[in-house]
This record gives C-alpha cells, sequence and structure tokens, in this order.
C-alpha cells in the first residue's frame, strides 16, 4: 500500500497540555507521543512530525508564525509531502489560520492542503477531541480533492475556510463555526 505523506507541525496547545502535580494544566506532551496514541493514523497515511514548539498558544508571538510559515513552506517544497497539518493551541488558532492563509499562496505552498487543527479538552480528559481531531486532520492532508485550497482549519468533523473561521464558544469540542459562510466539508 502506498500512502501519502503527510508533515505534522506541533507548536503545543490543549491537545498537548496535561495536569501536573500542582493541578497546574502545562505543556507536557510532545507530537510524537501524541501520534502513538493515534494507531489508526498509521492506516491513513505516511506521518512526519516536527516538534516547533509546544506552548499555549496565546504565547505564540508574530515572531513564532512567521518561523512557522517558512516552517511549512519548506515542509511543502518537499515532493515527497502531500500535504500538511498545523497542530496549535485554539486560544489563537483562528488568528494563525488567517495570517497563514492570507500570507500564503498555493504557489508557496505547491498546491498542498494546510490544515491547522487542536482540541478543545486537555490529554488528560477521557473523552479528549484531540485524537480525533489529529487523525481528520491527517485524512483531509492526505486527500487529493484538499489541494489547491490553501490553508483550512479541521475541528470536530468539519472543515472550515481558515478566511472565515471564527471560535464561537470557550469550552465546547464544536467551538469552531464559520458564522455565514458554508462549511468546506465534513468527515464522518
Amino acid at each position: 500500500m502506498n500512502q501519502k505523506r503527510v508533515h505534522i507541525i506541533f507548536t503545543g496547545g490543549t491537545i498537548a497540555m496535561r495536569t501536573n502535580a500542582q493541578g497546574e494544566l502545562v505543556p507536557a506532551s510532545s507530537g510524537q507521543e501524541l501520534i502513538q496514541a493515534i494507531p489508526a493514523l498509521k492506516q491513513v497515511a505516511e506521518v512526519s512530525t516536527q516538534q516547533f514548539c509546544n506552548v499555549a498558544s496565546a504565547h505564540l508571538t508574530t515572531d513564532l508564525w512567521f518561523q512557522l510559515r517558512q516552517a511549512i513552506m519548506h515542509a511543502c517544497a518537499d515532493e515527497t509531502v502531500h500535504g500538511v497539518v498545523v497542530v496549535q493551541g485554539t486560544d489563537t488558532l483562528e488568528e494563525t489560520a488567517f495570517f497563514l492563509d492570507a500570507s500564503l499562496s498555493n504557489e508557496q505552498l505547491h498546491d498542498k492542503p494546510v490544515i491547522v487543527t487542536g482540541a478543545m479538552r486537555h490529554a488528560d480528559e477521557p473523552d479528549g477531541d484531540g485524537p480525533t481531531n489529529l487523525l481528520n486532520a491527517v485524512l483531509i492532508a492526505a486527500d487529493d480533492s484538499a489541494c489547491e485550497r490553501g490553508v483550512m482549519v479541521g475541528m470536530h468533523g468539519r472543515l472550515h475556510a481558515a478566511r472565515y473561521v471564527r471560535k464561537w464558544h470557550t469550552t465546547r469540542t464544536d467551538a469552531f463555526t464559520s458564522l455565514e459562510h458554508p462549511l468546506l466539508g465534513e468527515i464522518r
């Protein structure tokens, strides 16, 4: 079976948070640990990973955004990569997605899809949404129909255009919407 390769760039966020001995949520899981916890990924695509940083998304600075942009362009320039997934916290996910979409052309992305995803629930929660969101993002990035669409956001089984996505709720797993704009798709 010849699987497509998806490059996953991890920046941290709730998806990588765990509760420490003092009861505080802190960045604790690496990207490699997150993908090892999702055995189904092996059936979907060949994945490569990059631990870009491991911070809450509120700590992503403009400098980090520009470095992330460069990392995405570098990954997309690799002929063996079919698509890229960016994993980050949801506090600034819509801002990151908008910045990336506004600053990266399909030419710079080599017509490859970039899917931004994260989690509303941290890794310690038994009903965490991170593994499903990450698996779905990889599914989208490996799909030929996602090519030439630029940057998109995949959360809660829904695919949003990066320019229109908004976080409308602070705790619900379906916290992201495209308001009056239609969804690009759904994963079932």
